[in-house]
């Protein structure tokens, strides 16, 4: 079955993408600049929030209702606001009224009774800004890996992390998706979003790995790219569960008995579209992220991009050599998790290693900072 690619873009991709307000913060994270006055600047455009945050620095007893906006983000502090700009954007996009955290608390707190003045601030029901965290999991995640190992753009993997978010808060709201399918992952969504999630953060730390030993002109998106470059398998999942579910299938069954096949391949077979391309068609609809999306969708075939556009070509390349480190210590680690006694003949005597420039010495630094790197944070 072909895909649909109006519905595609109307009923999955349109609504899990981070809207402008979003994608203006996420461009000022990914910079690693983001300032008080950057998120007072959203904040302004949201009457909503603006009166929320007005509202709990009054409960606060840190002024009235006029303090200026820079004021109150420099006071609840920069990530929680940028948390709340976030998932309460999340929340919009997905989630019906009722189950959100305010359409919560108004269903759980008796309203004002009748004689109330209407214009109280201390009678109004409103969120606590943190529950909106609930929203941003993946995109914290992402950014505390990235601290931890001292990645010098950690804005970047936040970023990457709140497209997870918002794919993961579309699953939620989706009832009976066990019914629709018999693979116990797809019938849990949120525990193949877990997986991809955590191959994607594998990914982003081999890559990190990789590029100490190279320079290329996308270096600051080698984290973001990576982490992200499978996240069109969850949307495909969404889009057609049962579609998603038979291309799997014939993929396992293909592997069982061949060996080596690529799964991108039975995946063009069933929608003619692979996880790659909705990747880059996903991603590439957030300004914040557009520049990166052709070495996305390219990153299975890197060199079909050598003769278009070499700096994205050596970008997918990059998310390619990471990718097979990944998916070659994943299949031997449980029975030889000494990385050093990786067979891994076939990355190193490929054209993308070759066309890295990678010494066995370098090669072998990467591999053991990989592993060192998987210990840390428990991946």
């Amino acid at each position: 079955m072909d895909i649909n690619v109006l519905e595609l873009y109307r009923k999955y991709i349109v609504p899990m993408t981070p809207g402008k307000d979003v994608s203006d913060v996420l461009s000022v994270v990914m910079s690693g600049g983001e300032t008080t006055q950057d998120l007072a600047d959203v904040i302004a455009k949201d009457p909503e929030l603006s009166e929320w945050l007005q509202i709990t620095l009054k409960r606060m007893g840190r002024g009235g209702k006029n303090q200026s906006l820079e004021y109150i983000v420099s006071i609840l502090g920069m990530n929680r606001i940028r948390n709340l700009i976030v998932g309460r954007h999340v929340e919009r996009s997905l989630v019906a009224e009722e189950k959100t955290v305010l359409g919560y608390l108004l269903s759980e707190r008796s309203k004002p009774s009748a004689t109330s003045d209407d214009d109280d601030e201390d009678a109004k029901v409103i969120p606590e800004i943190s529950d909106f965290s609930k929203y941003v999991t993946y995109a914290q995640k992402a950014e505390q890996v990235a601290v931890e190992l001292k990645y010098s753009h950690p804005g970047q993997a936040f970023a990457g992390g709140v497209l997870f978010d918002y794919v993961n808060t579309y699953f939620k709201q989706v009832d009976d998706f066990d019914k629709q399918v018999n693979n116990p992952l797809f019938q849990r969504p949120e525990r193949y979003v877990e997986s991809t999630f955590n191959d994607g953060l594998r990914c982003a730390i081999a890559s990190d790995e990789i590029i100490r030993f190279i320079t290329i002109t996308y270096q600051k998106n080698v984290f973001l790219s990576s982490l992200v470059r499978n996240v069109g398998k969850l949307v495909l999942l969404a889009y057609d569960p049962k579609g998603y579910e038979r291309a799997n299938k014939a993929y396992e069954d293909a592997a069982a008995k061949e060996g080596s096949v690529k799964r991108y391949e039975f995946e063009e077979d069933e929608f003619d579209f692979d996880h790659a391309q909705v990747t880059a068609l996903y991603v590439g609809r957030a300004p914040c992220f557009r520049g990166i999306e052709k070495s996305l969708d390219y990153h299975h075939n890197p060199r079909l991009l050598r003769s278009r556009d070499k700096e994205l070509h050596a970008l997918s390349c990059v998310l390619s050599l990471a990718g097979h480190l990944v998916n070659q210590y994943q299949a031997h680690r449980q029975q030889e998790p000494d990385i050093t006694k990786l067979p891994d003949a076939s990355i190193t005597n490929g054209d993308i290693f070759k066309f890295l420039r990678l010494t066995t010495d370098e090669w072998d630094e990467v591999k053991s900072a990989y592993a060192l790197s998987l210990m840390k944070t428990g991946l």
